[in-house]
């Protein structure tokens, strides 16, 4: 794993191995934002056929409040008690592990809302990204 310190760091602040992630990830989600926001400029200005379905993926992870009706249906199942079935919604809806998403439930609520959301931007971001590129 490659780990490489951050120009503005604060090494105070950034203790843990969390806390760098974190950091990463919400430089993801704000240069995905920023993309999308080019993207949409962009086919607004030459049309929606303008990147071809090659690169479809930059517009379609998902407009927020998609995302947010998702996490209000996972919400529900883990207030009615229902965890099995929100680990396979969210499993679903991040493609990712079992484990993992059992992990997620059984600690959602103490997740911030923000936080699921971005988990929900990210990952179907890299899905999207996943299922279009060319084989290796």
């Amino acid at each position: 794993m490659l780990v490489f310190p951050f120009p503005n760091s604060n090494p105070e602040k950034e203790k843990t191995l969390e806390d760098r992630v974190r950091r990463l990830e919400n430089a993801m989600v704000h240069s995905l934002e920023a993309l999308q926001s080019v993207v949409e400029r962009i086919e607004t200005r030459f049309g929606a056929d303008v990147f071809g379905a090659d690169l479809k993926h930059l517009t379609s992870a998902g407009a927020d409040d998609q995302l947010r009706e998702q996490l209000s249906v996972i919400d529900q199942l883990v207030n009615a008690g229902k965890h099995s079935v929100a680990a396979k919604e969210f499993r679903d809806a991040s493609a990712c592990t079992w484990d993992q998403a059992h992990n997620a439930v059984r600690h959602w609520r103490v997740y911030p809302s923000e936080v699921k959301l971005r988990w929900l931007k990210l990952t179907r971001f890299i899905k999207h990204i996943e299922s279009t590129a060319l084989p290796e």
